[in-house]
């Protein structure tokens, strides 16, 4: 009986099988983690081991890359295998496993990329088969060019298309953009009104209050049906809407539809509260695009709420927070019975809430997402762009299909707790639908106001608020000229954004408006212009001298202290006492009193000019305590301290000092100071920290009975006496004077002799003297005459005294006499360099 005869197999015994499936795998992961780490050095060692390495690695990679080429026959959506090509298919040696360097280079691209889908495809099973699930319909995809979106920039002329007519100015309904304008909700004709009680909502609550909030749901919602597959683009039949007739008719087919997708698209940059370009509507056969410049048509739109309002049709859109704002402000269109596909991605908790991601996962179609920003005034439309807007109503009544199944099914699995903010139901399985239709219509209630430019508190959209907070330049909240500056030239954007039809970042970008504030204020147009890098705004060349004024009246103009008002805080201040001349600070409990005054010299630190009172302030907030800002004891006082943390008592601080800082500075003054001089006082505040007391001890010692440090002696300064009025006295031959002097060597020559017999008999008194001093005996050393003696400053003089004698010469019989090279004035000249020559020619390279 064979090997092969002997294992089980999968069709008889599935628990046989995945036993010894486990049980080769272990015994393969075994053997594989026994390797040992240096296998490299131990097949440069032996030649035997590393050809049977070689040959088992060879066919180790074989079978992975069978394995892998198997994996990719496995069609895991069989209705969409001819649809696509993967890009993990093995068809060329370039993504084969030719050696161990391709297993770790290609691992994730090659075996994890070819193995996810597998592994995700076994989990979906398993819970189709357990039934926590229910099996999804395969889709029918459009087929791709690209398998990856274009990162590609699009051309300018595509995301702002500067030479186009404004198609606003040919609007029936003229543009109005003041500021003062309140827009109010005005139907011709109110389809599908609801009965209305007693009870009714508000004369300025949304008109169709009533019919949302009592909305009963058509059964088939909440029913499980299989979801409808969108056909393709080729096979499902569109039309561009850009007549009246044309609106006729897209109505006339929608009143048969059960569910309808509706998108549109939005221009904001070249106006000021901005439009819609085009509006995109679905049903299960057919997709429009609808032109909304087009006069007649935008002027005739509201003829669609005999569909929009309709409870018993249901109305699919993604994201429509804006899309239900914009249609209420444009073409006063309302929607009744809103399914938002982003509230039930949400209540799925799935990855992504993006439309693109719906799209590339249930769908398998990646959009363009480019032109999301496009300039949707061109006309007409390129065939990319008018292909973006149909996709995403195209696929989204599919899409809604899906989404509305998974919620049922959801809702019947016990293991899935209930949404906490889910309001209780007699049906438990239908409570995640029921949430999301909640979350829909409390969007469809939405309201469109028109917001008010507000130019004191900068609240809004388009405040100066939020446009300091986003780019963070706080300092520009502190009142003065540069915040003047900035308020006034936001609010002239704001005022000729709304007169040109603009929108404020058309005028001058946010960037450029804070990069102007970095500037100094420009005195001409030509100064004005240079501060923009690169090109000017259009409207600041049109409008240049506006601007310019507008900057030099904010620059000269006064701030006004009530902006102030709300940045400061009330225990917050800073007192200058003019009186006392000095800045008063808390000071601790321990800071010792004074124990005598200094009276203050008049005038020394007085001002100039009169004190100048701050009744609030920027860095600390609040307002200031009130001052007497006429008297000449106004004061600037800090009442609470951050450094010593105590509340400020300005009787207390002003007596506060020590008497060792005091008497120090006394003594410092004295000395510097001239005696013939008037005596200067200066009163000084410090805090100085007493030295703590031992606690044996219940009565410190006062002020005054502390032991106070001994002056130090200082030296007396030696007056300078001219040499005309000095008494001269000539040294005795027995006066010693022993002053530093530089030893030198020197030849013996024959007056050596002579100063032998000086030097001996000088050395026999110095021994005398030493020897008396020894034995105790006093003896009288001459004193010093320095008055005596030839000064620096004297040279000059003595020369005049002593006649027409060089320098030179009296320098040389100086040297002569002493011995010794003393040199009081020239500096000495410096060595010449070795390498130069004394004498000749020098060559010299000119360069």
């Amino acid at each position: 009986m064979s090997v092969e005869a002997s294992r089980p197999s999968l069709e008889d015994s599935l628990d046989e099988f995945i036993a010894l499936l486990k049980q080769k795998t272990d015994e393969t992961v075994t053997a594989a983690n026994a390797l040992p780490p240096d296998i490299a050095f131990h097949r440069s060692l032996d030649r035997k081991f590393r050809a049977d390495l070689d040959k088992t690695t060879e066919r180790v990679l074989k079978l992975t890359n069978r394995l892998l080429k198997l994996a990719e026959t496995v069609s895991i959506k069989p209705a969409n295998a001819g649809a696509r090509k993967k890009n993990t298919e093995l068809d060329s040696d370039e993504d084969a496993l030719e050696d161990e360097h391709d297993v770790v280079d290609k691992f994730h691209s090659v075996v994890v990329d070819t193995m996810d889908p597998l592994l995700e495809h076994a989990l979906y099973s398993l819970d189709v088969h357990t039934g926590r699930v229910k099996a999804r319909a395969d889709v029918p995809v459009v087929k791709k060019e690209k398998s990856k979106p274009d990162t590609t920039r699009l051309p300018a002329n595509v995301l702002h298309a500067n030479n186009l007519v404004k198609p606003q100015t040919r609007f029936i309904e003229p543009v109005n953009n003041s500021n003062d304008l309140v827009w109010r909700h005005t139907l011709q004709q109110k389809w599908h009104a609801a009965q209305i009680g007693s009870s009714r909502p508000p004369s300025s609550a949304h008109p169709y209050f009533k019919e949302i909030t009592s909305l009963s749901h058509p059964p088939s919602m909440f029913l499980s049906r299989p979801p409808i597959p969108p056909k393709s683009f080729d096979d499902t039949p569109f039309t561009f809407v850009e007549s009246l007739n044309g609106l006729h008719s897209l109505l006339d087919q929608l009143k048969q539809s059960e569910e309808i997708a509706i998108d549109l698209e939005y221009h904001s940059y070249r106006s000021y509260y901005g439009f819609v370009c085009l509006m995109q509507v679905s049903n299960r056969q057919q997709d429009w695009v609808v032109d909304c410049l087009v006069p007649e048509i935008r002027a005739n739109l509201e003829i669609l709420n005999e569909v929009f309002t309709d409870p018993n049709i249901v109305k699919v859109l993604h994201g429509a927070e804006s899309d239900i704002v914009w249609l209420q402000e444009n073409f006063h269109l309302y929607i009744v019975n809103l399914f938002d596909t982003f509230h039930a991605s949400r209540a799925l908790e799935l990855p992504r809430h993006s439309l693109a991601f719906l799209l590339s996962a249930y769908c398998d179609f990646t959009a363009d997402k480019r032109y999301q920003l496009a300039d949707w005034r061109i006309r007409p439309l390129p065939a990319e762009m008018l292909h973006y807007a149909r996709s995403d109503t195209h696929f989204l009544l599919f899409i809604y299909d899906q989404l509305r199944e998974a919620l049922l099914e959801k809702g019947k699995n016990p293991s899935t707790p209930p949404a906490e903010d889910a309001p209780p139901l007699s049906d438990p399985q239908l409570r995640y639908i029921r949430r999301v239709l909640s979350n829909s219509a409390q969007t469809s209630l939405r309201e469109f106001v028109r917001e008010r430019y507000d130019a004191v508190e900068g609240t809004g959209m388009r405040g100066w608020a939020g446009l300091l907070k986003k780019w963070n330049r706080r300092s520009l909240l502190v009142p003065g000229v540069e915040r003047n500056i900035f308020l006034a030239v936001h609010a002239w954007r704001d005022r000729v954004a709304r007169e040109e039809d603009e929108s404020p970042v058309f005028v001058i970008s946010n960037q450029l408006l804070l990069s102007l504030m970095e500037k100094p204020v420009p005195v001409n147009l030509t100064a004005l212009f240079a501060s923009f890098p690169g090109s000017v705004p259009s409207l600041i060349r049109k409008r240049g001298a506006e601007l310019l004024k507008v900057m030099q009246d904010a620059a000269v103009a006064p701030i006004d202290a009530a902006k102030m008002e709300p940045m400061l805080l009330e225990e917050d201040a800073i007192i200058f006492d003019a009186t006392a001349n000095a800045i008063t600070t808390d000071l601790p409990s321990h800071t010792l009193p004074p124990s005598q005054s200094i009276v203050p010299v008049v005038g020394l630190w007085e001002p100039t000019k009169p004190p100048i009172i701050a009744k609030r302030s920027t860095l600390f907030g609040g307002k200031l305590g009130d001052t007497d800002s006429q008297g000449a004891g106004a004061k600037l006082a800090v009442r609470t301290s951050t450094l010593f943390g105590a509340r400020l008592t300005s009787a207390r601080l002003a007596e506060s000092s020590t008497d060792a800082i005091r008497k120090s500075i006394q003594d410092i003054h004295n000395s510097i100071m001239n005696t013939s001089k008037k005596e200067v006082v200066v009163q000084t505040q410090s805090i100085v920290k007493q030295a703590p007391q031992p606690k044996s001890d219940p009565n410190p010692p006062s002020l005054e009975e502390q032991p106070q440090p001994a002056p130090q002696p200082m030296l007396a300064e030696v007056e300078f006496i001219p040499r005309s009025r000095r008494t001269i006295r000539r040294q005795d031959d027995d006066d010693v004077v022993i002053i530093g002097q530089r030893k030198q060597k020197r030849k013996r020559n024959a007056d050596d002799s002579l100063s032998d017999k000086a030097s001996s008999s000088k050395r026999s008194k110095l021994t005398t003297a030493q020897v008396e001093s020894d034995q105790g005996v006093d003896s009288e050393i001459a004193v010093f005459d320095y008055g005596a003696e030839p000064n620096l400053l004297d040279e000059g003089a003595l020369r005049k005294e002593q006649g027409n004698v060089s320098f030179k010469k009296e320098r040389r019989e100086a040297q002569k006499r002493d011995g010794a090279k003393l040199d009081f004035g020239e500096f000495r000249r410096a060595p010449k360099k070795t390498n130069e020559p004394k004498s000749g020619n020098k060559s010299i390279t000119y360069r």
